[in-house]
C-alpha cells in the first residue's frame, strides 16, 4: 500500500494531535471521541487552515454524492466544537464566516511524522502460570506454578 505522499500524517494544534489515516484524533494522548463526520469536517479544515471554505465544499466532502441541507453541517460542525472544547479556556479553533462557510482558525502543524502506532510500545505477552511445565507434568498435576523450576 503506498501512501499519499501530498498529505501529512498528522496535524497538531493546541492539546490536540490528529492522524487522518488512523481516523485518530488525541488530547495529550487520550483518544478524543468524534463522529465520522465530525472528524471529515476537520480533516477539511485542517488540510486548509486558515482559508474560508465554503459550506457546499464541506458538505460535498462530507456526504459525497447525497443532498444534505445545510442544517446537517451546522450539527456537525457543534458536534466538532464541542470535542474540541472551541471557545471554551481561549481556545478558538473553529469560525463561521457569515454567509461563506467556515475556517479553521488555530495554529496548525501538519508534520509528516510517524504514525503513533509505530512508537508504542509492544502488547505485554499474557502470563501463563504454567510457563515451563511440560504436558506429562501437567496432566499429572506434578506442575504447579508457585513451587521453583516446577518439578
Amino acid at each position: 500500500m503506498t501512501r499519499d505522499l501530498t498529505r501529512p500524517r498528522q496535524f497538531a494544534f493546541g492539546p490536540f494531535r490528529l492522524f487522518p489515516a488512523q481516523q485518530l484524533l488525541l488530547e495529550g494522548e487520550s483518544p478524543v471521541r468524534l463522529g465520522s463526520r465530525a472528524r471529515d469536517l476537520l480533516i477539511a479544515l485542517l488540510e486548509q487552515a486558515g482559508q474560508v471554505i465554503t459550506k457546499e465544499a464541506l458538505s460535498a466532502r462530507v456526504w459525497p454524492n447525497i443532498v444534505v441541507e445545510e442544517g446537517s453541517l451546522r450539527v456537525h460542525v457543534a458536534a466538532l466544537r464541542k470535542a474540541l472544547r472551541d471557545g471554551q479556556e481561549g481556545r478558538r479553533y473553529i469560525a463561521n464566516v457569515a454567509g461563506r462557510g467556515y475556517s479553521f482558525v488555530g495554529e496548525v502543524v501538519a508534520t509528516d511524522e510517524p504514525d503513533p502506532a509505530a512508537h508504542a510500545p509492544p502488547e505485554p505477552t499474557p502470563h501463563f502460570p504454567w510457563h515451563g511445565c511440560s504436558v506429562e507434568q501437567k496432566s499429572q498435576k506434578r506442575c504447579r506454578p508457585d513451587l521453583p523450576n516446577n518439578v
